[in-house]
Formats: structure tokens, C-alpha cells, sequence
């Protein structure tokens, strides 16, 4: 059974140049006339008109082509030039923290999970059920919204969006010190929660809520987040509905990505698109 998501083809550029090739063809017939003597073509005097109109474009991959990626065990960098893109995950252009059979890009999806431990383990786990957008750097204010969808084990399970992670000792990790704050969904009951994990190392829930739009099971919901204010506010939405809205973030700027939270159970992620203003 496949699990990929539905998505938008972006069609691939071939470039061909048709040649024409001119055929000349001559009939037989009884004629009461001579005969003509067949005489060899003229030389063609022009080349062959070449089309001028340019081929589609393809819309920019979150690659290293556009900001140069970072190695995985790398510290997010606090300042990095970046206008934003997309990423349908096609392939692996290198733009994401990715985890031999955890966390890694196939069959045109970004997949999570499943995860030996998380978060719900206990609270001195290190909270590393999560994807880093390294080719993104440190974002302040942002527009960024993705589809997702339950593929396999506990449906119960939060996953959604890494609003915004401050790794504070350089580890990859939510440790105590650190900062992080994400926004997930559940198919098991249709409900969003956002927490926060402070510097302090505890767990903080600001929002949880039912929400109707939530399609439940293995149907695509799109998450998005728009952090505005300098960063110390964000406006989150489910399906396009809005949902909810975060003040007072205490880090004005901090790395983004894909979050589940949660053992024994496996998220699929597609069509990943932010804009930066």
C-alpha cells in the first residue's frame, strides 16, 4: 500500500530541439509530353527557425543550491540569508536533518517515525522526534504551511509544525536551557495542541482545542504558520481555517522544521512551502 500523498506534479523541463526533415516525393504517370529531368533540391539558404519561447520553469527546491546546507550534526547558525521556497520531496536535495530509518525522504515524502524514544518517554529524554529545516537558517517573521498525514501506527499521536527551536547548546536537541515551540494535530480525536518547552525544561500547553476541519485517519490536513510582530506572535491554521494565535514568544528568531511527538508511529510530510518577507 502506498502512502504518498497527493500532490501537485511540478512537470519536468526536457529540452528538444525538432529537426523537420523535407521529403520530396515524385508519382508515376503516362504522359504524352517529355519527360522532365529531375533536378536535386535547392541547398536551404536559412536554418531551420528554432522556437523562441521559453520552457516552463520549475518552482525552487529548498536546496543547497539556494543556501549552502549544513552538515547534520551542525548547530543552526543564528544569522543566514534566506528568501524561502518550496519542497515536494521528490528527492533529497539535502535540506533537511534526516535519521537512517526514522526520519528521511522516500517515495516522494518526507517521513517521520516510527521513533524508539520521544518526548512521552520522560521528561530528561531529550525531545529529538523532530526534522530540522537546515537549508532555512533562523527565522524571525515567516509563512510556511505543509501537508501531512497518518500513515501507520499510534493515530493518537500529535505531528505537525516546529514553529520555532532555539538550540541553545548546539546539540541538535530540546534540552533543558533550550527553547521550542510547536503546533500539532491529532486524527485520533480532531484536536490541536500547542506546546511550548521553556529554558526551564518543563513542558508549557498554550493552546488545545477540538477542531472540526481536522480530517481524521490517514486523509491530508495542511498545517500553516504566519509569525509576524518581529517574530513574538504567529497565527496558526488547519485546512485554512485559523485556529489559534501565539503572543509573546520569547525568542524573537529560531530554526524551523517537522515535528512528531510521539513513539510507534509513522507521519508522512509533502509539499512544504515558506516564504520569508
Amino acid at each position: 500500500m502506498s502512502y504518498k500523498l497527493k500532490r501537485v506534479l511540478v512537470p519536468l523541463v526536457s529540452f528538444m530541439t525538432l529537426v523537420g526533415l523535407a521529403c520530396t516525393c515524385g508519382g508515376l504517370g503516362v504522359s504524352s509530353t517529355p519527360t522532365a529531368t529531375l533536378e536535386p533540391p535547392a541547398a536551404a539558404t536559412e536554418a531551420p527557425a528554432v522556437a523562441t519561447e521559453p520552457p516552463p520553469t520549475k518552482p525552487p527546491i529548498l536546496a543547497p543550491t539556494d543556501v549552502p546546507a549544513l552538515p547534520t550534526d551542525t548547530a543552526v547558525p543564528e544569522e543566514q540569508v534566506f528568501t524561502g521556497g518550496v519542497d515536494d520531496f521528490s528527492e533529497d536535495y539535502g535540506g533537511w536533518t534526516t535519521i537512517p530509518d526514522v526520519a528521511g525522504i522516500g517515495n516522494g515524502v518526507f517521513y517521520l517515525g516510527p521513533f524508539a524514544e520521544c518526548s512521552d518517554v520522560d521528561d530528561t529524554t531529550p525531545f529529538g522526534c523532530f526534522t530540522l529545516c537546515i537549508v532555512c537558517g533562523y527565522l524571525s517573521e515567516y509563512d510556511m504551511k505543509v501537508d501531512v498525514a497518518y500513515v501507520d501506527g499510534v493515530s493518537s499521536r500529535l505531528f505537525g509544525l516546529l514553529l520555532r527551536f532555539v538550540d541553545n547548546d548546539g546539540d541538535g536537541f530540546a534540552h533543558q536551557g533550550d527553547y521550542l515551540l510547536y503546533f500539532g494535530l491529532s486524527v485520533y480525536n480532531q484536536r490541536f495542541r500547542i506546546w511550548e518547552r521553556n529554558t526551564d525544561g518543563k513542558w508549557y500547553l498554550l493552546g488545545d482545542s477540538f477542531e472540526g476541519s481536522i480530517n481524521p485517519g490517514s486523509q491530508i490536513n495542511t498545517l500553516r504558520a504566519v509569525s509576524y510582530d518581529g517574530g513574538t506572535a504567529m497565527d496558526l491554521y488547519i485546512n485554512d481555517t485559523k485556529v489559534n494565535t501565539v503572543t509573546g514568544v520569547p525568542y524573537d528568531s529560531g530554526a524551523i522544521g517537522l515535528v512528531l511527538d510521539g513513539r510507534a508511529v509513522t507521519i508522512a510530510f509533502d509539499n512544504f512551502e515558506i516564504s520569508v518577507p
